[in-house]
């Protein structure tokens, strides 16, 4: 009989996922949000059942907590993102409300959950200052925003910015950016701007490749978008993949490489760093002072799930310079000193499990 040659580690962890997996699509079938689900409940501190541990009923318990988490999530970016365009809290705690009320009762099947939020969301405000004659400037301003994200963010190779002007700022449109954008716009093809311009064919969609993604990222940063690898311009998001892929590499290489690289990091970073070897999945957030928050989720050398979370900040030059790293091996159990007694309302998720499910039995 053939033996299961799989680490026990290993084959946990794929059922954990599957588990969640089958959970959400019984529960939020129209929603595309496994993925989101799994990477909180592997963070959360699902730590790997001991042997005579029950994994399926463990799952289940803290799959509740995980869909909290997530659309709390989902609740504080519509709220940071109301706020930030009406600087009216009220309101914009209304408008997170109804987005994800909207959400639940929607009859329409959601691939990209966080980008329909965000547009449910930018709707709403446009309906609420549409019939404000005191607005109107506001209310222009909000449509045509939505209808430039919509550009930028599906614009597959394409870009029509020529009906935005007036809402991209001057300094992007006086930028080199922008002027590089208006030269091959100029010409119908690649072919035609490569000829024009005496280089390959190849040179040509490169050079475009690039100033798209470079004019996207600052047109994006301009609107307040802070999260995703959407707000890296071109020799940003390369910089990071190949960092990235450095630290991938730091376990397995020898001790004299790690000395050398001691010389530029410290003895702690070089340690955590050097335990992600297994790096599934990245994102990444721009902080004040044009620093970033770059989040690494991997599979530790026993196969655990872990995150480690690297403050770090780019020259110029792209040179990438680490401030701070940590490794979040998971939640684990905090207990709460007897002196210090929390009112029970205060430990209620905004959005519930029981109420979320509720609202979906109602459609």
């Amino acid at each position: 009989m053939k033996q299961d040659s799989e680490p026990r580690d290993i084959h946990q962890y794929k059922d954990i996922i599957a588990t969640i997996t089958q959970l959400t699509h019984s529960k939020f079938g129209f929603l595309n949000i496994s993925k989101e689900l799994c990477n909180i409940v592997l963070i959360k501190r699902l730590k790997f059942a001991s042997e005579n541990d029950d994994i399926q009923k463990k799952i289940e318990t803290i799959f509740s907590k995980a869909v909290e988490e997530l659309f709390s999530s989902y609740y504080n970016d519509v709220l940071q993102y109301s706020l930030s365009r009406t600087q009216n809290l009220e309101l914009s705690k209304d408008i997170a409300q109804e987005t994800i009320f909207r959400m639940l009762q929607s009859p329409y099947n959601i691939s990209e959950v966080s980008g329909w939020v965000r547009r449910v969301a930018h709707n709403l405000l446009c309906e609420h200052y549409r019939t404000k004659k005191n607005d109107q400037t506001l209310y222009r301003s909000l449509s045509c925003e939505f209808d430039l994200q919509q550009q930028l963010l599906a614009s597959n190779g394409k870009m029509g910015l020529s009906d935005y002007i007036h809402i991209i700022p001057q300094t992007i449109i006086e930028g080199k950016n922008y002027k590089l954008y208006e030269q091959i716009i100029e010409h119908d093809t690649i072919k035609a701007f490569a000829e024009a311009k005496n280089i390959s064919y190849e040179a040509a969609k490169s050079r475009k490749r690039k100033v798209l993604k470079d004019l996207r990222a600052e047109i994006l940063l301009s609107m307040g978008w802070r999260a995703s690898p959407d707000i890296l311009n071109f020799n940003q998001y390369k910089a990071i993949q190949a960092f990235v892929h450095k630290i991938k590499t730091i376990g397995t290489q020898p001790g004299n490489i790690k000395t050398r690289l001691q010389k530029i990091m410290s003895l702690e970073f070089v340690t955590i760093l050097s335990e992600c070897t297994n790096v599934v999945d990245w994102g990444i957030t721009m902080v004040s002072g044009g620093r970033f928050r770059l989040y690494l989720f991997h599979l530790g050398s026993d196969q655990s799930p872990l995150m480690v979370t690297i403050y770090m900040t780019m020259s110029k030059n792209n040179h990438v310079t680490i401030e701070s790293c940590k490794a979040n091996h998971f939640a684990g159990v905090h207990n709460i000193p007897n002196q210090i007694n929390i009112p029970r309302e205060m430990g209620n998720a905004l959005w519930s499990y029981e109420n979320i499910i509720s609202i979906i039995k109602e459609k």
